[in-house]
């Protein structure tokens, strides 16, 4: 069973992972389509052990806030549907995405990720006013040249394999970016969650520590 010392340990642990995940968020305030995250605690028996740590990202219950930029590879997807972008690591869905036309003629975004195409190959797009059709259709000078891929936002996300959307469920919005899920004020009230904890964690510790010398002199005291 777990003593004063080991709770007030796990508290203090917890406090500071809950401001570490708090400063991301903040620093994330601005990136577009980003879901803030929350530390939560699995409780448990303290017979059985000490309470688990849990990190979870957050769905805000109103959706996020699409934003026009006017950019042409600004694009954005309806809820359910996503966008796929392959970068060394693999494949990563997303909502929202800011690219540029590299060297290539390859859609990629700041981090180098590039827009797959429905085929999930390198989506290319040739020099010229591009328009992207709600389907996903790239028109440059009024003639098709690929098609962005759609994918099911909850099922590649959760398999980490691509689910292609059935026709006509998918949507496009070009020139369109999603704010982020991050509330200024939620942050903060998680911040003083952390302070609170940790201030807790640091009386349970002094406790258990007065605790033991209290027994030690006890014993002391016995002994002679």
């Amino acid at each position: 069973m777990p003593g004063l010392v080991e709770i007030s340990a796990i508290m203090i642990i917890g406090a500071e992972r809950r401001i570490e995940v708090t400063a991301a968020n903040v620093s994330n305030m601005n990136t577009p389509g980003y879901k803030a995250r929350r530390i939560f605690s699995e409780t448990v028996y303290l017979r059985s052990g000490l309470p688990n740590l849990r990190e979870v990202q957050v769905n805000p219950a109103a959706g996020l806030a699409m934003t026009n930029t006017g950019a042409p590879f600004d694009l954005s997807t309806d809820a359910g549907a996503a966008l796929a972008l392959r970068s060394s690591k693999g494949l990563e869905f997303v909502r929202t995405a800011q690219l540029h036309r590299d060297a290539d003629g390859r859609l990629v975004d700041m981090r180098g990720r590039a827009l797959q195409g429905s085929d999930l190959a390198d989506l290319v797009v040739s020099d010229g006013a591009a328009q992207i059709m709600p389907d996903g259709t790239v028109l440059v000078a009024g003639q098709p040249e690929a098609r962005v891929g759609l994918f099911d936002e909850a099922a590649s996300n959760l398999a980490g394999s691509p689910e292609p959307l059935a026709a006509n469920r998918g949507v496009v919005r070009q020139g369109m970016v999603l704010g982020s899920g991050v509330e200024l004020g939620d942050e903060m009230l998680e911040l003083n969650k952390a302070s609170r904890m940790a201030e807790t964690g640091a009386k349970l510790f002094q406790l258990g520590d007065d605790l033991l010398a209290r027994a030690a002199s006890q014993l002391g005291s016995i002994g002679k």
